[in-house]
C-alpha cells in the first residue's frame, strides 16, 4: 500500500484534518494507524485515534467480505459488504421472483431476467459513476460515505415493484383499488427499504461503515424517490446544495439520464435480442460536474450530444418493439384481469397476523414481501372455486388464446397546417415568384409546423385521446351480440422519457476548451435528421372473447367507422403480428429453429440433396427440439441429478428424458394434437415411419452405434436416415443443437 492510498483512506472517511501529521510521520501502511502510533505523531484526542483505528479495521475488512458477482452485462463486479448484507435479506431476494419486463416474457422467450439482477447492475453503475467523478474532480469532495449511499440507493430503488413490475402499479392497482389509482411503486420502495433496514437490524451495520444515521438514510431515500424541484429553493435534507449532482446519478428528474436507464437499456436489449446503440461507459467517462446558476449539475461533453439522442431513441425503440408490443399488452391485460378476478379471494398474512388482499398488501410490507409473480402459480394450482375465472384466463395465456387486437389509430397529424401552407403558397406565388418569397414561405412553414408540434405536445392531444377512448368504448359495447365489457380500449404513449419535451433541452454540456462552463445545445445545431416531435399517442382496442370470424369482423367494422367519424388514421398492421395468430407472434430464440437451419444446408442442391430429407423430417426434428426438455423437474438437473436419487433410491435410474417422452405423449393426447399433425402431413398411426415414434426417439437421443451393421437401429426412420438422430441429442459425440443453444444462451 502506498502513501497515496493512505491519504485516499483519510479522505474517504473524512479524516483530512489529520493528513498533515500523518504525512510528516511517513506512515505508508494502513495497519500502522493504531491508537498508540497516532498519539506518538501528535494526534492526542483519544476518541479521534480510536475512530481512525476502527475505520481502518473496517476498511481492511471490506476487501475480505466483499463479494464478486458475474453479471452478463457488466462482467465481474465487486460489491461492498454492506450491499451484500442488503442483498441477503428476504426483502431483496423477493426481487428474484419479479420479471423485469412483466408479461413480455410470454412474447420474448429471452426476456426471463428479473428485478434482482437489474438492481445489482444499477448499484454497480451508481458506484462506478460516483467514483469516476470523485477521481476526475477531487474538488467536489465526494466521500466514501457519499459513494456508499449512492450504491445503496441504486440497489434498493426497485424494492417496491409488485408482481410483473409495472403491470401492478399501472394496470392492476388502478382497477383493483381505485382510491389509490395514483399509487406508484416508488412509494413502496421507500417503505420496503425502511422495513428492510429495521427488520434486519442494519442500522448498526451501517454505523460500522461510518454512515451517519438518520442523515444518510434520509439521503438514500431521497435518491430512491427524488423530489420534483426547480432551481430556486433547495428541498433536500440528506445532502447540502453543493452536492446536488449526487441526486442525478440514480434517478435523474432533471433530464432522465441516469444509471437506472443505463442498466435496463443494456440488460433489456441483451435479453430481447435488440441492438443497444447507447454506450453508457463512454458517457460516464466524459461526464463532469459544472456549476449552473449556483447549483451543480452533471454535464456531458458537447460532442456526446448525438450519443445521448441515441440513448433516447433506444428508449422509444424498446417501448415500441417490446414494452408496448401489441401481443405483450394483450398478455399483460389478461394477467391484470386474472389478478383483479382473484383479488378478493387470496389472503396474504401480514404484520400481527392481519390478512390483506392482493390490492391492499402494498400497505403492509410484511405482506408485500410475500407478493411476487408466483401469485399466478398459486392461482393456477388452486382448487378454490372462487378462483375458477382467474384460472381460466391464465390457462388461455398458456394455450395462446389471447385477447385479440382489433386495431389501433391515432389523430391525424398536421392536416390543417399543411392545407394552410399549400393555400398560402399558391396565393403568394401568383403575386411575386421571386426567390425572396420562396425563402419567406419556407420560414413560415417551419414556424407553423413548430407551432403545431408545440400545441400538439402540450398535453392537449393526450387529454383528447383519453376522452375519445371512453367514447369508443361506449360505441363498441353497443355492437349487437358482442357483449358489454368485452372490449378494452387503452391509450398508448411513446415518448423520450419527458412526455412532450426534448430531454436534451434540459441537459448541460461543456467544451474541451472550457470544461467548467456549462451550456445547452439547441436541436438545430445537432442534426437536421433529429425529430421535431418527442411524443406520440394512439388508441389501441382489444377484444376479450370471440367465437367466430363474423364477431371479429363486426368489431373491426365498428372500430373503422368510429375512426372515420373522429378523423383518426389507422396504420397498416401486419396480421402475422396479431395475438390471434398464436405462436407466430412469439419473438422466438427457440432452438427448434436451429434444427431447421441445420437441415437447410443439407437440402440445397448438389450431391447432398440425395440424402432424401423431406418436410416431414424437418418438422419432426423441430418438434423434438422444442419438446426435448418437457420432462425437467424443479431447478432442472437438481431434480434428476440430486433430489431424485436421494428421495427415491429404490427406483431405477431416472432421467428427465424419460419424463420428456411421457410429457410429450400427455401433451399430444390432452390437446388432441394428432389431427393437427395429420393436417401438416405427419404420420401418427401405424408402425411404418411413425412420426410420433420418430420424435420421441430423437428426444431420447441417438444410440451409441455398437449394433451389427445390418441391424435396424430405430423404428421412426430407417438406417439410411440415422444421421437425423444426431441433430437434437447426439449420444455419439455430444455435438448437437441442444448444446449449440445453451452454450450461446
Amino acid at each position: 500500500m502506498t502513501l497515496e492510498e493512505v491519504f485516499r483512506f483519510l479522505s474517504d472517511y473524512e479524516f483530512k484534518e489529520c493528513e498533515a501529521q500523518i504525512r510528516a510521520s511517513n506512515i505508508t501502511e494502513l495497519c500502522h494507524l493504531t491508537p498508540d502510533r497516532l498519539k506518538k505523531i501528535g494526534i492526542t484526542n483519544e476518541s479521534v485515534c480510536l475512530e481512525i483505528y476502527n475505520a481502518m479495521k473496517k476498511h481492511l475488512d471490506i476487501k475480505k467480505y466483499s463479494k464478486v458477482f458475474n453479471d452478463p452485462i457488466h462482467g465481474h463486479i465487486e460489491l461492498h459488504p454492506l450491499l451484500v448484507k442488503i442483498i441477503d435479506t428476504p426483502q431483496f431476494q423477493r426481487l428474484r421472483h419479479i420479471k423485469q419486463l412483466g408479461g413480455g416474457y410470454y412474447v420474448f422467450p429471452g426476456a426471463s431476467h428479473n428485478r434482482f439482477e437489474h438492481s445489482i447492475g444499477v448499484a454497480y453503475l451508481a458506484g462506478e459513476f460516483a467514483k469516476a467523478l470523485k477521481v476526475k474532480q477531487p474538488e467536489l469532495n465526494i466521500t466514501g460515505r457519499d459513494v456508499l449511499c449512492v450504491q445503496i440507493a441504486g440497489l434498493c430503488h426497485d424494492l417496491g415493484h409488485g408482481p410483473f413490475s409495472r403491470l401492478f402499479d399501472l394496470m392492476f392497482n388502478p382497477e383493483a383499488d381505485p382510491p389509490t389509482k395514483d399509487w406508484k411503486h416508488k412509494e413502496a420502495s421507500l417503505k420496503m427499504f425502511e422495513h428492510l433496514v429495521k427488520t434486519n437490524n442494519l442500522e448498526e451495520e451501517m454505523k460500522q461503515y461510518r454512515l451517519k444515521i438518520p442523515t444518510d438514510l434520509t439521503f438514500i431515500k431521497e435518491m430512491i424517490k427524488p423530489l420534483k424541484s426547480d432551481d430556486t429553493k433547495w428541498l433536500y435534507k440528506g445532502r447540502d446544495e453543493n452536492k446536488s449532482f449526487l441526486y442525478e446519478i440514480v434517478s435523474n428528474k432533471q433530464n432522465g439520464i441516469d444509471v437506472d436507464k443505463f442498466d435496463y437499456f443494456a440488460r433489456d436489449c441483451h435479453h430481447l435480442g435488440i441492438r443497444n446503440n447507447f454506450d453508457h461507459q463512454r458517457f460516464i467517462m466524459f461526464a463532469r460536474v459544472c456549476d449552473v446558476n449556483g447549483r451543480k449539475h452533471i454535464c456531458s461533453r458537447d460532442k456526446e450530444v448525438a450519443n445521448l439522442y441515441d440513448m433516447f431513441h433506444t428508449r422509444i425503440s424498446l417501448h415500441r418493439r417490446a414494452y408496448k408490443h401489441r401481443v405483450t399488452q394483450s398478455v399483460e391485460m389478461m394477467i391484470k384481469d386474472a389478478l383483479v378476478e382473484a383479488n378478493r379471494h387470496i389472503e396474504i398474512v401480514g404484520s400481527k397476523g392481519k390478512k390483506f388482499q392482493l390490492s391492499t398488501a402494498k400497505t403492509d410490507m410484511e405482506a408485500y414481501t410475500k407478493l411476487t409473480d408466483q401469485v399466478v402459480e398459486e392461482i393456477s394450482k388452486s382448487t378454490d372455486d372462487n378462483l375458477k375465472g382467474a384460472k381460466e384466463i391464465l390457462q388461455r395465456i398458456s394455450d395462446r388464446k389471447l385477447y385479440w387486437c382489433v386495431g389501433q389509430a391515432n389523430p391525424k397529424k398536421g392536416k390543417i397546417i399543411e392545407e394552410l401552407i399549400e393555400s398560402l403558397t399558391k396565393a403568394v406565388q401568383k403575386q411575386d415568384p421571386e426567390e425572396m418569397i420562396a425563402e419567406m414561405l419556407e420560414s413560415l412553414k417551419k414556424d407553423l409546423l413548430k407551432d403545431f408540434h408545440y400545441r400538439r405536445n402540450d398535453g392537449q392531444i393526450t387529454v383528447q385521446v383519453t376522452e375519445k377512448k371512453e367514447n369508443l368504448k361506449e360505441k363498441l359495447d353497443k355492437v349487437p351480440d358482442l357483449g358489454k365489457d368485452n372490449f378494452e380500449v387503452i391509450v398508448v404513449n411513446l415518448d423520450y422519457g419527458m412526455k412532450d419535451e426534448d430531454p436534451i433541452n434540459k441537459t448541460y454540456f461543456y467544451s474541451k476548451e472550457k470544461p467548467n462552463e456549462a451550456f445547452t445545445i439547441p436541436i438545430s445545431e445537432v442534426s437536421k435528421l433529429l425529430p421535431e416531435c418527442f411524443s406520440e399517442v394512439f388508441i389501441r382496442v382489444y377484444m376479450k372473447n370471440f367465437k367466430t370470424e363474423t364477431e371479429k369482423n363486426n368489431a373491426k367494422k365498428c372500430f373503422r367507422e368510429w375512426c372515420k367519424e373522429v378523423d383518426y388514421e389507422i396504420p397498416k398492421m401486419d396480421d402475422d403480428d396479431d395475438p390471434s395468430s398464436g405462436t407466430s407472434a412469439i419473438q422466438s430464440g427457440a432452438f427448434g429453429r436451429r434444427a431447421c437451419k441445420s437441415f437447410e444446408g443439407k437440402t440445397v442442391g448438389g450431391a447432398i440433396n440425395g440424402l432424401g430429407i423431406n418436410d416431414r423430417d424437418v418438422l419432426c426434428a423441430q418438434i423434438a427440439g422444442l419438446c426435448h426438455d418437457l420432462g425437467h423437474g424443479p431447478f432442472s438437473h437438481v431434480f434428476d441429478g440430486m433430489f431424485n436419487p436421494q428421495a427415491d433410491p429404490s427406483g431405477e435410474k431416472w432421467e428427465h428424458e424419460d419424463a420428456s417422452i411421457l410429457m410429450f405423449d400427455h401433451l399430444v393426447d390432452d390437446n388432441n394434437l394428432k389431427p393437427v399433425m395429420n393436417e401438416y402431413g405427419l404420420i401418427t398411426e401405424g408402425d411404418n415411419e411413425n412420426d410420433l415414434v420418430f420424435i420421441k426417439e430423437m428426444i431420447k437421443g441417438s444410440l451409441k452405434n455398437n449394433l451389427p451393421q445390418n441391424e435396424q437401429l430405430y423404428r421412426g426412420r430407417n438406417n439410411e436416415k440415422s444421421f437425423l438422430y444426431e441433430i437434437v441429442a447426439n449420444k455419439q459425440n455430444g455435438l448437437d443443437v441442444d448444446k449449440f443453444d445453451y452454450f450461446a444462451r
